[in-house]
């Protein structure tokens, strides 16, 4: 009779998603995700068309004649997911990533003596002080990723919403100054953004240190580069807490400079789109 509107269809996504429309091949941004709840109209339907009451006349009462309304607007939406983390542990294989997270968190990522053990970022929950902080454990990154070497650098996208970069390691390698070198420079060259980032370098398994020499040549080797330095045990729990309210007490200082705004809710109006107008 009257022509009735359809109901708002509605898709829920992690909270995270970054949401991009693909246009003339460039993908425009539309909006980000950040928070429970948020809405984001991609695509507006068309315009209803006008039910047989509307062409009812005073010589034609019960006209059998309606109009099936407008096409809505259709586009290519592509969805991307960034993790809402806090602290991201990168490192090279066998630096004891897992282990540290497994140690810090409740999470059970797989720990092997063989690299790429991990394939996947993995999240786990550190408790302290009454609050929350998550952290993530990345794939390996070794020297020359973003060429595609191991498992790649595509991974780091999920450290872009990290508000603490922790640099893992191994205490036991000769070579320690390369290896933080080859993990600044993979960062780099997947975002220059991300080694802007606030930063703090653990060193690993200092459980087999045999004496205070071996500590201090690693000082001496790191403390040019300007970070933070903490020496751990992952295994043995040595240095973790000191670790642990170090890299959240960060979280804390840029949480706290984020004021939150609230935001409306957001229309997206790309270019029009041939439609047909139904008479």
């Amino acid at each position: 009779m009257h022509g009735a509107d359809a109901g708002d269809l509605f898709i829920d996504v992690p909270v995270g998603t970054i949401t991009y429309v693909k246009q003339e091949g460039k993908e425009l941004f539309i909006a980000d995700l950040q928070r429970s709840g948020r809405k984001v109209i991609v695509a507006k339907g068309g315009k209803g068309g006008l039910g047989n009451v509307h062409f009812a006349t005073s010589t034609r009462k019960a006209p059998r004649e309606a109009q099936p309304g407008e096409d809505g607007e259709k586009h290519n939406i592509i969805l991307k997911l960034r993790l809402m983390v806090d602290v991201a542990i990168i490192g090279l294989p066998n630096s004891g990533k897992s282990t540290l997270l497994s140690a810090l968190t409740g999470a059970k990522p797989e720990i092997a003596e063989y690299s790429f053990t991990t394939k996947e970022p993995v999240l786990g929950m550190v408790e302290s002080d009454l609050r929350s902080y998550v952290w993530l454990e990345m794939p390996a990154i070794i020297k020359n990723a973003h060429e595609g070497r191991g498992l790649g650098n595509h991974f780091l996208c999920h450290t872009e919403r990290a508000m603490v970069l922790l640099y893992l390691l191994d205490g036991c390698r000769p070579d320690i100054r390369d290896n933080l070198n080859d993990l600044l420079r993979e960062v780099e060259l997947f975002s220059v953004e991300l080694v802007k980032k606030n930063s703090v370098i653990a060193v690993n398994k200092i459980d087999t240190f045999i004496d205070s020499s071996e500590l201090d040549n690693i000082k001496q080797k790191l403390n040019a580069c300007g970070l933070p330095l903490f020496f751990i045990s992952a295994k043995g729990g040595r240095g973790l807490s000191e670790l642990i309210a170090a890299a959240n007490n960060i979280v804390d200082d840029e949480q706290a400079k984020r004021i939150t705004k609230s935001e409306p809710e957001v229309v997206y109006r790309p270019k029009p789109v041939n439609r047909k107008r139904l008479a």
